[in-house]
């Protein structure tokens, strides 16, 4: 992220599910004193581009699964660049290219990762071994901000609401001295998304905070 120029203070648009790459973009932002802008990759392509226009977005980080929904974001917002994550990046070597195999006869339509117009997840992880840019932690400041998520929109048009550093760490120590059977070295499962306050603060980092193992199910069946 700092080999791309994203300094303190810089709002990066993450449309994701719950996937390591999210959880790694979310906390990586954050050491640097970036800040995430959660958005639901369900959301119209109107939407998504109202987001990040909102936000003076440069970066964008997009599950690929919703890929054609980011065909206009460089012409249409202050989006510079597209990085595009599939599902299964984390899967060890056999499966993630058998996964690939596999989504590359079954895929119905061209997804816009195909396309020269984005950088893929392994080309952006790869740019690092370019730079000397060094990923200094910020010093704590109160109230400084980490990340911004949208309200469900129920009574009008959904609202950015920005969260604090402060406000996710409160609400995990709270939890933490509830009188809740919370284990250290315990497991979670987190079947909440991120892009809600509830899926990022409890969650996700509730557990983190507190040295559980957290099980993430990017797309929630309560039958699995």
């Amino acid at each position: 992220l700092k080999a791309m120029n994203v300094k303190r203070g810089d709002i990066v648009t993450i449309c994701m599910p719950t996937t390591p790459e999210m959880v790694f973009l979310f906390y990586a932002l954050s050491k640097i004193g970036a800040i995430s802008n959660m958005i639901d990759p369900r959301k119209s392509s109107l939407e998504l581009e109202e987001y990040a226009n909102e936000v003076n977005s440069k970066l964008f980080f997009g599950i690929d699964v919703a890929g054609e929904k980011y065909r206009n974001l460089k012409k249409n917002t202050t989006v510079e660049q597209i990085i595009m994550v599939t599902p299964y990046e984390s899967f060890k070597a056999p499966i993630r290219k058998i996964m690939k195999f596999k989504d590359k006869i079954t895929s119905k339509e061209k997804r816009f990762i195909d396309t020269n117009e984005v950088l893929k997840w392994d080309d952006f992880v790869d740019i690092r071994k370019n730079s000397n840019e060094k990923a200094d932690e910020v010093l704590y400041e109160a109230n400084m901000p980490v990340t911004i998520v949208h309200t469900g929109g129920t009574t009008g048009k959904a609202k950015g609401v920005i969260l604090s550093n402060d406000n996710i760490n409160c609400c995990a120590y709270q939890c933490e001295i509830s009188g809740l059977d919370f284990n250290d070295h315990g497991t979670w499962l987190d079947i909440m998304p991120p892009f809600i306050v509830y899926g990022v603060g409890n969650g996700l980092h509730l557990p983190l905070s507190m040295n559980m193992k957290v099980i993430l199910m990017p797309k929630f069946d309560p039958s699995k």
